[in-house]
């Protein structure tokens, strides 16, 4: 299962998302300005990680749910737009 998330993800709204190991740990990287979070094993091809940002409470958690080529992060979903594709986002090389 490792092997199939590491990797670059689209998303035109919110830009591109990694997924690497630093370490030990499965880190999520959001945005052209990388916001870096780690994500936990939850279950299954779920992972969860924690935000803090203007919009998210302190302790807010989220989960970044697997698919075959594509990753869905739950706070960016509220309005359909947290779906992520494998590859590089429009205009980026």
């Amino acid at each position: 299962m490792l092997g199939l998330t590491l990797g670059t993800y689209r998303n035109d709204y919110h830009g591109p998302a990694t997924i690497a190991l630093k370490g030990d740990s499965l880190m999520l990287s959001l945005g052209p300005a990388p916001l870096s979070r780690p994500l936990a094993h939850w279950d299954g091809n779920v992972f969860a990680f924690t935000l803090a940002d203007q919009n998210a409470s302190p302790g807010t958690i989220s989960n970044a749910t697997f698919a075959p080529g594509r990753v869905t992060l739950e706070y960016y979903d509220g309005e359909g737009l947290g779906a992520f594709a494998r590859g590089s986002c429009r205009g980026s090389p």
